[in-house]
């Protein structure tokens, strides 16, 4: 037979709170410490601790916008409940989006390959939207 649960306290509901709290900022830590973006950092304190020694969440933004854009919808789709392999081509689609709307700045010119089957060359154009 089950046992009835008890609803939870508020009490316990900030220590839930506090505890994603804490994962989320180690996930970005890790995340940040593995790409190594204090080796980017204008600050001398970043690259002598060789780790952010700020605000991580704005250094990763600033020195790397693309990647922690990924690295930030992969955490929300794992928090959310999706499996790694989900969140990651969720967070995949997100950048790709943000990249076609221009948020990371100038659009980057696209390259198309065309090849020519049987004829063995093939021709590159740059296309600039």
């Amino acid at each position: 037979m089950r046992r009835a649960t008890r609803p939870a306290t508020a009490g316990e509901d900030r220590k839930l709170d506090a505890a994603e709290r804490q994962a989320a900022a180690d996930f970005l830590r890790l995340a940040h410490d593995t790409s190594e973006l204090w080796r980017r950092c204008a600050s001398k304190h970043c690259r002598r601790r060789r780790t952010c020694a700020g605000e991580l969440d704005d250094c990763g933004a600033r020195a790397f916008p693309e990647g922690w854009a990924w690295v930030r919808g992969l955490l929300r789709s794992l928090r959310g409940g999706r499996s790694p392999g989900a969140a990651g081509r969720a967070a995949d689609r997100q950048v790709v989006a943000l990249e076609n709307d221009g948020a990371f700045g100038r659009r980057r010119p696209r390259t198309v390959i065309i090849k020519y089957p049987g004829l063995g060359d093939s021709i590159a154009m740059v296309i600039d939207e």
